[in-house]
């Protein structure tokens, strides 16, 4: 039998055919990327508009809001100022010569008239609280009307008043 001879040596070079189909493979991944990422920037570019559009009503709304309270006070400052305040003046300086040392006024709130007086106060004897009561009705400037009182673990009288300035 007569011997085989192989040829292992390559004639035909694999990398000139492999590298141009890779290199196309790249560009053509590359342009695709660049396809993607140009339509992801535009479609967040929209997204981005609607929140900032949404924001900007927010704020909108929430100035609107704020600047209606603010006004609402400042109107009702502005009444208490054009108002005479010599009643007002009156009116605590008659209730401060008819508090008895042992009681506190913790609240003290007017109408917007000023006439009608709200009181909230505390004291440690009930006896203090009666003779605010009949001191504020003999003075002649007040109807009072006491709206609850109740005794709290501490052993305190806490009591609610309404008071009419005449």
């Amino acid at each position: 039998m007569e011997p085989v001879i192989i040829d292992l040596s390559g004639n035909r070079n694999v990398s000139n055919h492999v590298l141009p189909v890779m290199g196309m493979v790249i560009i053509v991944s590359a342009i695709l990327l660049s396809v993607i990422n140009v339509h992801n920037f535009f479609s967040n570019k929209e997204v981005i508009r609607a929140c900032e559009t949404r924001i900007k009503q927010y704020r909108k709304q929430f100035e609107n809001k704020e600047l209606k309270t603010e006004q609402k006070e400042i109107d009702y400052l502005l009444s208490i100022i054009k108002k005479d305040l010599s009643p007002l003046i009156m009116v605590l300086t008659a209730m401060e010569e008819c508090k008895p040392d042992r009681l506190i006024i913790n609240e003290l709130s007017f109408s917007e008239s000023s006439e009608k007086i709200y009181l909230k106060g505390e004291t440690n004897q009930v006896k203090s609280t009666s003779r605010f009561l009949t001191n504020l009705e003999k003075t002649d400037h007040f109807n009072v009307m006491l709206i609850s009182q109740r005794v709290t673990d501490r052993q305190t009288l806490i009591f609610e008043l309404n008071a009419e300035w005449k």
